[in-house]
């Protein structure tokens, strides 16, 4: 397999010409309104393949640019948080394959989504344990410089015999170390979590993060987080 001359998307990204190449046979595992999703096994490694489709009322030049720039995010964000993060990379999927309207990854097996897994029924200790290991994970990724842009519990795998939480599904990512950016990703998955499980301790997830995100005097994640919710809170307000 040839490699990408970009130096943003790494040493682990092809630059074939077809997703097929190397695959015995997909099989479709979700559609959604951006994506589908296919497992396969690509090389002779289990993997996932995400696949931009187009959208037919966008004028072709400006569905092109749009896709071209959320592959292109999605994979800068995941190889960032690889090469960054030493608790994070290790168990991130590893980037195999991208070309206009496909990233192939490898599967992260035995894992189950976290929506889902609420959704399952869980105890207050496990969820508890839950919202700690979020608050890390995301901690790591804002560390990262990576502002992940779609924080839902949608986008989280769990591996529990191992008790380790990944993140998923960057194509919303952007790069910034800004406290304002960092506290909309937290607000936008406190709205989700609430919306759905309003009995869950969202505070555990907010100290857990604050235990480990890096500080600097100018930049209080925390405390930008309640100027979020006030202009949140107004908008409702105003309709």
């Amino acid at each position: 397999m040839s490699k990408s001359s970009d130096e943003t998307v790494g040493p682990d990204v092809g630059s074939d010409t077809t997703a097929s190449n190397g695959v015995n046979e997909w099989s479709i595992v979700f559609r959604g309104a951006e994506c589908r999703l296919w497992s396969g096994v690509y090389n002779g490694l289990h993997v996932v393949k995400k696949e931009r489709f187009v959208k037919n009322y966008r004028i072709t030049e400006l569905n092109t640019k749009i896709t071209k720039e959320r592959i292109r995010a999605e994979v800068r964000a995941i190889m960032k948080v690889k090469e960054k993060s030493p608790e994070l990379g290790p168990i991130m999927p590893s980037i195999l394959f991208v070309d206009q309207n496909n990233i192939i990854m490898t599967l992260i097996e035995d894992s189950v989504n976290v929506s889902q897994y609420l959704s399952d029924g869980q105890s207050d200790e496990v969820i508890d344990s839950l919202l700690v290991s979020l608050g890390q994970v995301i901690a790591r990724i804002h560390n990262c410089g990576v502002i992940h842009g779609d924080l839902t519990t949608s986008n989280f795998m769990i591996k529990p015999k191992q008790n380790l939480l990944i993140p998923i599904d960057f194509g919303l990512a952007s790069f910034s170390t800004s406290a304002e950016d960092r506290a909309v990703d937290l607000y936008v998955l406190e709205k989700v979590i609430l919306s759905s499980h309003p009995d869950i301790h969202f505070d555990k997830l907010l100290q857990s993060y604050d235990e480990n995100i890096v500080k600097t005097p100018k930049n209080d994640v925390l405390k930008r987080l309640e100027a979020v919710r006030l202009r949140g809170r107004k908008r409702l307000l105003i309709g």
